[in-house]
């Protein structure tokens, strides 16, 4: 999950080019935190925050971009985040 206080940004494009190296999730979770810091890096966007969540140590790739927590506490953060904006 990503906070912005700018325009939204679709990632989608890390994966235009198929994820063949086995095991994909690991490589799709690479493709995503390259593509992800790629993107920001051209357009001088810098999130507000950014979180992760999920099983195991595949998602470190994601640890340059994103704070790893659980999915409770993800929420949690993104609800105080998002609380602390509104008027």
């Amino acid at each position: 999950m990503v906070l912005r206080e700018t325009q939204s940004i679709n990632l989608v494009g890390a994966f235009e080019e198929e994820i063949t190296e086995q095991p994909r999730i690991p490589a799709a979770i690479t493709a995503l935190a390259t593509h992800a810091t790629e993107v920001q890096a051209a357009y001088g966007e810098t999130p507000v925050a950014a979180w992760t969540f999920g099983p195991g140590d595949r998602l470190a790739p994601l640890a340059d971009i994103a704070t790893r927590g659980d999915a409770d506490s993800t929420v949690a953060a993104v609800g105080e985040a998002v609380a602390a904006r509104l008027p």
